[in-house]
């Protein structure tokens, strides 16, 4: 029996393991080689994990590391919604989840 799941009308079927990649937009991100906050290099990190074979790609645009600021919700829209917009116009096959701990920041877009 497969396990699948809607997202926007697209069905990810979830009986096998798929390949999830991060990239974190943000200065402060934990993890150096995850980071990415110029829009040339957002993509380019895009494109290295869709030819990897990610299906799910993972935005980050507020550090969750131990002491990190709570940043404002505007400025982690603003850092997501044009990265949003590039990856789907240029990748419009990949699923991309936000990792945020505001809920209304995930169903916006």
């Amino acid at each position: 029996m497969k396990n699948l799941i809607s997202i926007n009308g697209q069905l990810l079927d979830l009986s096998s393991p798929k390949i999830m990649g991060i990239i974190n937009i943000t200065p402060d991100s934990f993890y150096a080689k995850s980071r990415a906050t110029d829009m040339d290099s957002i993509l380019e990190k895009a494109e290295e994990m869709v030819l990897d074979g990610v299906e799910i790609i993972d935005l980050g645009a507020m550090s969750s590391r131990p002491g990190a600021e709570i940043i404002e919700e505007e400025i982690e829209l603003g850092r997501l919604i044009p990265v949003i917009k590039a990856i789907s116009t240029h990748f419009p096959s990949v699923i991309l989840s936000i990792d945020t701990i505001r809920a209304r920041v995930a169903k916006r877009q």
